[in-house]
């Protein structure tokens, strides 16, 4: 089995797959290093809470959305699927193997090998940010502090999207089937439902998104609440002036749906600015145990499946 597990941890950190890594996380701290730049004032606290929103976004839509979630769909997907399509399983199997023991490992392999390169992207947003240009290491300092969040943000997206893909490619013949679901739901969760709000927004008609209760099929704002739960365990996105301002300024790109006036600021009900924050209408933790239960029982299904699978 380590030889299985040591193939699928190769196969999973190829040197191209290495290389977007750094290059996702440069871009992401060039975004940082401008956002920096633009918010250049002397208020440290004002531009603490400019930096703290910019990353948290980066991190959601490009290093944790774009870049890892395509990462666990074309690693994980071709698991078995490109197995059987190639005929190699059928060798594999063939040899006094346990099939509970081949999956283990290749699922392991891959987990491994998603986290490894996760951690490289965030190393390198960090690193960029830092020596492209003089940084105040207190701005680094609350930076840094949400980065287990951050990092366990990503260990949930591993989870849920690896487990189901696992599920997929044990069910699909070829990758390309066990793909194409999780490509709609990449697509959905960093595309449809955004863009979605955003012309809602624009058009005047934001109230029908609470109103028709879209929040309970709307998968970005799923994960946006997934995301909201590992800030929370981690201690919270701590503004430095106003901290419910922060967290509207940045929740409100996940979600359209209005903020529950016992947590506005004062200042946004005096001035009627219309902050918009994830609401309390969907448990944020029944969201979270819902999807990674959906995980872990995409995983468990997979092994039920592969064992009775015909190669």
């Amino acid at each position: 089995m380590k030889n299985i597990l040591s193939r699928t941890l190769e196969q999973s950190i190829r040197l191209w797959v290495a290389i977007a890594a750094v290059a996702v996380g440069v871009v992401g701290g060039l975004f940082l290093g401008q956002n920096y730049a633009y918010a250049d004032v002397p208020a440290f606290a004002t531009l603490s809470d400019s930096m703290i929103i910019m990353q948290s976004l980066i991190v959601f839509f490009l290093v944790a959305g774009v870049y890892l979630m395509s990462l666990i769909i074309a690693n994980t997907t071709g698991l078995i699927a490109s197995e059987v399509h190639d005929g190699t399983l059928r060798l594999l199997v063939a040899k006094p193997n346990n099939r509970t023991k081949i999956l283990g490992a290749k699922l392991l392999g891959s987990v491994i090998g998603d986290v490894l390169l996760y951690l490289i992207a965030l190393a390198a947003m960090m690193g960029t940010f830092v020596v492209t240009g003089h940084r105040d290491g207190n701005i680094v300092a609350v930076m840094l502090r949400y980065y287990p969040a951050y990092i366990l943000y990503g260990l949930a997206v591993i989870v849920v999207m690896t487990g189901i893909c696992v599920l997929l490619s044990c069910i699909a013949k070829r990758k390309v089937g066990a793909m194409l679901p999780m490509l709609v739901v990449m697509i959905a969760v960093l595309g449809f439902f955004p863009i979605f709000r955003s012309i809602g927004m624009l058009t005047g008609v934001t109230g029908s998104y609470a109103a028709n209760r879209m929040y309970l099929y709307d998968i970005n704002y799923h994960f946006a609440t997934l995301f909201s739960a590992c800030l929370d365990m981690c201690g919270g996105i701590k503004g430095s002036t106003n901290q419910l301002t922060t967290v509207a300024v940045l929740l409100n790109t996940f979600t359209s749906a209005p903020m529950d006036t016992d947590i506005a600021s004062a200042e946004a009900l005096n001035t009627g600015m219309s902050y918009m924050i994830r609401n309390h209408q969907v448990s944020t933790w029944a969201v979270t145990f819902l999807y990674l239960a959906a995980g872990a029982g995409g995983a468990i299904g997979s092994f039920s499946i592969f064992r009775k699978k015909d190669v």
